[in-house]
């Protein structure tokens, strides 16, 4: 069983986030900031991938920056990136060629995209 790091600052799409991949079977750690995320990646827990809003006014780093912060941290961690605002998403290349989802995403397609994602 994978489990997934979802770091959003919004609660009712980190809660809506959370759950339907815990009924698909992930193991979900949720973080609503950037400092809750890294200490998540710090932790000895075992994480696959990170599913990262890119614009997240709660904290700093966000985004594509948090990403590499978390892959220097964890090098084989499988990233996957969000955001309601197409002009942040597309402002630069996200690390490792990382997938990036628009909200708001069906489920099923964020469901597929995470699949995939992981058998990378």
């Amino acid at each position: 069983m994978s489990t997934i790091l979802v770091v959003e600052d919004d609660d009712a799409i980190r809660g809506v986030v959370s759950e339907a991949l815990g009924m698909a079977g992930y193991r979900v750690v949720a973080a609503a900031t950037s400092h809750e995320a890294l200490r998540e990646i710090d932790s000895d827990r075992p994480i696959d991938l990170a599913l990262i809003d890119i614009k997240m006014p709660s904290g700093n780093p966000h985004g594509f920056a948090l990403g590499r912060m978390a892959r220097l941290r964890r090098d084989k961690l499988r990233l996957l990136f969000m955001s309601g605002d197409p002009t942040a998403a597309r402002a630069e290349e996200p690390p490792g060629n990382s997938a990036v989802l628009l909200k708001p995403v069906r489920l099923e397609a964020l469901l597929e995209t995470v699949r995939a994602e992981l058998a990378r």
